[in-house]
């Protein structure tokens, strides 16, 4: 990964595609209008337009990677294969973080570790959903209107956490070869469309009888995250 500012960077993402040659721009003389929340920790300042990533200059460490790999492979999960953001916005989240930690896992040389990344996510997720129940807010189901949320937490919990949570589910239940069968299929199948919860499922049971029922009951809520 090359350091925010850097004109261009090219490289294969956990080994199931290609990546596009992506600008990464400096930000630092850009209105604040660009600025937003990507990620749960609030860690990237970017605008996705036509495969146009800009990265905030001033991250570092985890921070600069996290937000870079995670930018890059939204180049596939809503770049490459499209969906309503709007009404199932988990679905290109899940498969983008998902798509990071797998980056970072068959890349140690990082020193991030997939595991704790995931036992962070759980943790957090955990801590945000049992402070939303205090307010009576339980439904944890993962496709709703982005109007449904009822605050950025809540989207961050379902969007980023939940889904990815579901994903490593659905990778632990159908083991790495499947998974990346699974992924290979879903831009074989989409790119350049969008694909939604239906076609996601179909393709899901198609590599492994089974694999629709965990993902739904993610999905749905039903699926209990401890």
């Amino acid at each position: 990964i090359l350091p925010a500012g850097s004109p261009l960077m090219l490289y294969p993402v956990v080994g199931f595609c290609w990546c596009p040659v992506i600008p990464v721009m400096e930000l630092s003389r850009i209105s604040n209008h660009f600025t937003c929340k990507t990620s749960s920790i609030q860690i990237s300042t970017r605008t996705n337009d036509n495969c146009l990533t800009m990265i905030d200059c001033t991250l570092k460490d985890f921070d600069r990677d996290y937000c870079i790999t995670h930018e890059t492979a939204h180049q596939w999960w809503y770049g490459l294969v499209g969906n309503n953001e709007c009404e199932e916005s988990y679905i290109d989240e899940g498969l983008t973080e998902y798509s990071t930690l797998m980056f970072f896992d068959s890349h140690k040389e990082y020193g991030y570790s997939k595991n704790e990344l995931l036992e962070r996510v759980k943790n957090s997720y955990i801590t945000i959903r049992t402070a939303l129940a205090k307010k009576g807010i339980t439904t944890p189901n993962m496709k709703r209107n982005l109007g449904e949320f009822t605050s950025d937490l809540e989207y961050v919990s379902i969007a980023y956490y939940r889904s990815q949570i579901a994903f490593d589910n659905l990778y632990n239940f159908m083991g790495e070869k499947r998974f990346y069968k699974f992924l290979k299929e879903v831009i074989k199948e989409y790119k350049y469309k969008k694909i939604n919860t239906k076609n996601l499922l179909s393709i899901a049971e198609k590599i492994k009888k089974g694999s629709k029922n965990l993902l739904e009951n993610y999905i749905n809520g039903v699926a209990v995250v401890k």
